[in-house]
């Protein structure tokens, strides 16, 4: 049977946290008394011996109300309808548009409320009935009091972080080969008067929301006594306990727009230096806060993307392959040492941009649960090549092409050497160093795209060459004025790609200047949900850089003028001006090749 002659499947899962003792029983003394009427519910927020709560994970399944729903397992059917909207990547942050971590994956889930009798959701179901978990010995029907979805929200109010995912397919379809996507729960709506109750989930990186998340953590110790902008030894922080609760046993604090250096024992801080990381050293009054800071220290790009995302405690370590990001970056970012210190809290994604600029992006990957870290580099010779075109992949009439100009950059001023590291990044005046990276001045745009940016993250002294590195890589991925291309792929080519990867493009929308269409290599920006049965949306972003970069050759590689295109295309060749007239082209046209 063709998929187009199937039903589409759509199955919710929730995962919902429970305890799995019985209340009364074991190391759960609780028992039944005027202060405690009734049994839990074997929840958090219901449970009168939280010390010795043991979760453990019940999942709840929700699908439309059709035959054929798989049987192995209990589904409710009570989903009225799904929406997805996917990723958006914001390469290198370089959009102001949107936030520096693009635009989050979504799905919205629409329930149907309903009555039930709390069998297989309620381990005291029975004695509800009977009076045996109520202290009155009252028995009632739980079936009579409220609906479902009501005594869900009632009983676990702490919805935000489920795990959520949906499950796509066809009706017949077992439960373990349907595609899966994974989400965590944001918001909760409802029940409406209809009963209706909408509940909205996104991917992971909602973890790490500047709303959510930041380095480092607010700390809540305070001076016990006033301190002299000269002094080191000893101070006590309030209140009691704090010290070991808060604090490492040494590093760095910020106290006003100090930051010193300390050792500890319990809660007196033994400061053992002053105005520390250019700051200034000053007087502070009694009750001041004494604020941790974050440092970061000899790190390559990925291991401080993995660090910021390891310390926020949000994203699950198994989201994080920093052996994968290692590998990816070997080759392009070699030499890049990156230092920081974080003198107060900033958000998570704040401190993700930052880095981004560096020349990577990031994004999620719902289906695979990780974490993806892409180089902004030129593609290699090992990746796939997809291609798509008008006869042989996008649906016609639907593609669309437009420049973003916003996002063109003709200079990049990049500040670094931060004089005072409590001080501001957008303030010129707080740094020491500065490069400039230059668009060709062959260029013809009559009106230049200026960026400045500065940085924490090469430490106090800065470093000339990894900051010229990015400003004159920022410019030669952004000197042509990017563009977007959007089409409608259908199911089967689109699941041949995923975001984030590097796609060639040819289409009768971009030319060249003889109006013959050119292969123009581009990146997968956007790529809406794959529906059974369901055309695809994709946007895609011109992935140009200024130059003809090329990989090392391997041994036996032939020489320029006998090696076939795609070689020409993927590896470098030696080229002597003398052998071309002096020229700075090969015989056919092409730029001689940069390494890197």
């Amino acid at each position: 049977m063709a998929d187009f002659d199937r039903q589409i499947l759509q199955i919710v899962e929730i995962d919902i946290e429970r305890c799995g003792r019985t209340f009364g029983g074991g190391v759960c003394t609780a028992s039944l008394s005027q202060k405690v009427p009734d049994k839990c519910f074997n929840t958090f927020a219901t449970c009168v011996r939280p010390a010795v709560f043991a979760p453990i994970v019940q999942t709840l399944r929700f699908a439309q109300n059709i035959s054929g729903l798989p049987g192995e397992v209990h589904i409710y059917p009570a989903l009225a309808a799904v929406s997805v909207s996917a990723a958006e990547i914001n390469t290198q942050g370089i959009d102001a548009k949107s936030s520096a971590m693009g635009k989050r994956a979504r799905v919205t889930v629409r329930l149907q409320d309903f009555t039930d009798a709390d069998y297989g959701f309620d381990q005291y179901a029975e004695e509800r009935r009977t009076g045996a978990a109520q202290f009155s010995g009252q028995g009632y029907n739980p079936k009579d009091r409220g609906s479902f979805l009501q005594k869900l929200r009632a009983r676990q109010p702490y919805y935000t972080g489920w795990k959520l995912r949906l499950l796509s397919g066809y009706v017949g379809d077992r439960i373990e080969d349907m595609a899966v996507s994974h989400y965590v729960v944001t918001d909760w709506t409802g029940p409406s008067a209809s009963g209706e109750v909408v509940i909205t989930a996104k991917d992971v990186l909602d973890l790490v929301d500047n709303a959510k998340a930041v380095l480092p953590a607010a700390t809540r110790g305070q001076l016990l006594t006033a301190m002299d902008s000269s002094g080191t030894g000893a101070s006590t922080v309030q209140p009691a306990g704090i010290g070991d609760l808060e604090y490492p046993v040494s590093g760095w604090v910020t106290i006003g727009s100090e930051i010193l250096s300390f050792t500890r024992a319990g809660d007196v801080f033994t400061f053992t230096g002053r105005g520390r990381f250019g700051s200034e050293a000053a007087s502070h009054e009694a009750g001041d806060t004494v604020q941790k800071c974050e440092r970061f220290q000899n790190l390559s790009l990925a291991e401080a993307i993995y660090q910021v995302c390891a310390r926020s405690g949000q994203i699950p370590a198994s989201y994080l392959d920093l052996a994968a990001w290692r590998e990816e970056e070997q080759g392009w970012l070699l030499g890049f040492n990156l230092d920081a210190i974080v003198p107060k809290p900033v958000g998570v994604a704040t401190l993700l941009g930052e880095l981004q600029q560096f020349g990577c992006t990031v994004w999620p990957d719902v289906e695979a649960q990780k974490v993806r870290f892409r180089v902004n580099r030129p593609i290699r010779p090992d990746e796939p090549r997809m291609v798509l075109t008008d006869a042989d992949g996008f649906i016609e009439r639907s593609s669309a092409v437009s420049d973003e100009e916003e996002l063109r950059v003709s200079q990049m001023f990049l500040w670094h050497g931060m004089l005072d590291a409590t001080g501001d990044l957008d303030k010129a005046s707080n740094f020491r160093r500065g490069v400039v990276g230059v668009e060709d001045t062959s260029r013809t745009y009559k009106v230049p795209a200026l960026q400045s940016l500065g940085t924490r993250w090469l430490g106090l002294a800065g470093d000339d060459a990894i900051a010229s590195a990015v400003a004159e890589r920022i410019v030669a991925r952004f000197s042509e004025t990017p563009r977007t291309f959007e089409a409608l792929l259908d199911q089967g080519q689109a699941e041949q790609i995923k975001l984030g990867d590097p796609v060639f493009v040819r289409s009768h929308l971009i030319v060249g200047a003889t109006g013959e269409p050119v292969t123009t290599m581009m990146v997968v920006k956007y790529i809406a949900p794959s529906i059974a049965g369901h055309r695809v949306k994709v946007k895609l972003e011109t992935f140009a850089f200024e130059g003809n970069y090329g990989y090392w050759a391997a041994d036996g590689t032939p020489d320029y003028d006998s090696a076939p295109e795609v070689q020409r295309e993927e590896v470098a060749f030696w080229f002597d001006p003398a052998e071309e007239a002096g020229g700075t082209q090969f015989s056919d046209g092409r730029q001689a090749y940069q390494w890197y």
